[in-house]
């Protein structure tokens, strides 16, 4: 279902050069629903600013579960989704722009109280334990391999904050996680003394705010040309990394020009 649907009014003229509606999953970093009903975070923030740039329009759809995400996507019943890393499968049927917005890191979160009974290195560290997954979440190919094949147990779900309910629980040993809002969430939920992660990653990469092929815009090439163009404009004047330090992050000048 629809968690909210939000008209964002990218800046106070009257007449814009166009619309866009972006589709996304609640995130307790980049997309949530504040108090007031309003839709809010980083990735709403950045995008706020480059639909401002662009003198576009937009509404934002929030879903609880990635898998109706996925299938509003696939029938083309929005112009863009916020914030996938590349994967050819999906490339299928979104449009990744050249410029990303988010560098993320995943890694395994645990209990506090596990710390020092777990490690990672390699995927065979984590035979016999209970990892909590998210349905249409890519992880890595070979992490949905093995847990297939039987080296961990998966517990699945379609709405990823219920991992967090179960971890907290005790239900499962392990959850992986987008580092940077896990811990944003944890902090500002008053959590951080519960959980701990493991220090390497499974994974790390550049995200994107992605067009659909299936819009019914016929445009998708030359707005995601434009979108670039405004993106790389923040890059330049410190408008992004502004709105990261917003959100208690820090955008060091390397990470910046890898963006």
């Amino acid at each position: 279902m629809i968690l909210c649907s939000f008209l964002g009014r990218s800046h106070t003229a009257e007449a814009y050069d166009g619309y866009l509606s972006i589709g996304g999953t609640e995130d307790s970093l980049l997309r949530y629903v504040d108090s007031a009903g309003e839709i809010q975070g980083m990735d709403v923030d950045i995008f706020r600013e480059i639909m401002r740039r662009m003198n576009f329009d937009f509404t934002v759809h929030l879903f609880k579960s990635t898998a109706r995400l996925e299938r509003s996507w696939q029938d083309g019943r929005y112009d863009m989704v916020f914030s996938h890393s590349y994967n050819p499968e999906r490339a299928k049927y979104l449009l990744y722009p050249k410029q990303s917005h988010l560098f993320l890191e995943w890694h395994f979160f645990m209990r506090k109280e596990n710390k020092g009974r777990f490690q990672y290195d390699t995927l065979e560290d984590l035979k016999g334990l209970r990892i909590g997954v998210t349905k249409s979440f890519s992880y890595t190919s070979e992490f949905w391999k093995r847990g297939r094949e039987g080296w961990y147990s998966l517990d699945e779900v379609t709405v990823n904050k219920l991992n967090l309910n179960k971890l907290l629980l005790g239900r499962i040993d392990l959850w992986p996680n987008g580092t940077l809002g896990t811990l944003y969430r944890a902090r500002t939920e008053g959590y951080a003394d519960q959980i701990d992660y493991l220090p390497k990653p499974l994974k790390s990469g550049y995200y994107f705010n992605t067009f659909v092929r299936r819009s019914p815009r016929d445009d998708i090439p030359a707005l995601a040309e434009k979108y670039d163009r405004a993106l790389s404009d923040m890059k330049k004047d410190g408008s992004l990394a502004a709105i990261y330090l917003r959100y208690g992050f820090e955008l060091n000048p390397e990470l910046l020009e890898a963006l």
